[in-house]
């Protein structure tokens, strides 16, 4: 579903730390929480195997808000490295049905 980095991320086959894998992907982010906004359609079930595919995912929480026809939900990685790397890949991801993902990165 996601095209993971052509090399292995396996911590067995390397020196490095997986995360080293990632490092690229800094971009002088250190938010570890991605805010996602999606319809309603899209339930808490499908946040969260979409965004377990990115490694080291830590929580997935709906945030309650006052909105007719939007769902939204705070993910957070165990590293920046991971959130960025998810909302590079899950950011304007369109479900077979039409819902469009928005993934940012949450600052209160």
């Amino acid at each position: 579903l996601l095209p993971f980095p052509s090399r292995s991320l396996s911590h067995t086959e390397s020196n490095q730390p997986i995360t080293s894998s990632f490092n690229h992907l800094l971009d002088n982010n250190n938010e570890r929480r991605l805010i996602v906004r999606c319809g309603t359609t899209i339930t808490n079930y499908h946040i969260s195997k979409l965004f377990d595919l990115v490694p080291n995912m830590e929580e997935r929480s709906p945030i309650s808000l006052n909105t007719f026809n939007e769902h939204y939900f705070i993910v957070r990685y165990r590293s920046c490295q991971f959130a960025t790397y998810a909302r590079e890949k899950l950011h304007a991801f369109q479900f077979p049905d039409g819902e469009i993902l928005s993934v940012q990165y949450y600052d209160e």
